[in-house]
């Protein structure tokens, strides 16, 4: 019965915890030491412009949607984090950056 699972294809992720090096601070006080990134409906994607050239901001722009977090918020992550938090958005979006959507 075991063997049958290993042929089924994985379950879509619905949820992912991304650990930060560098917490956030909220401005309600509230430190953010990891966000947590949801999948994201059509009607959210067509809220954000692919333009060759801007995908970071586009994919910080859905990051806060994933997150229910201020834009301005994410725009002081760390640059490690933030090139963190967007690869492994990247999974959520089909592809990732370079590929579907920002074709």
């Amino acid at each position: 019965m075991e063997e049958d699972k290993k042929d089924l294809p994985a379950e879509p992720l619905q949820s992912k915890v991304v650990t930060l090096q560098f917490p956030l601070t909220h401005p309600d006080g509230t430190i953010i030491e990891e966000l947590i990134l949801r999948r994201l409906k059509a009607k959210e994607l067509k809220t954000v412009a692919f333009k060759q050239g801007d995908e970071m901001n586009a994919m910080l722009k859905l990051v806060a949607i994933m997150t229910a977090l201020p834009e301005k918020l994410l725009d002081e992550l760390d640059a490690t984090d933030a090139l963190n938090v967007c690869s492994e958005a990247a999974p959520f979006l089909g592809g990732g950056i370079g590929q579907a959507p920002f074709r």
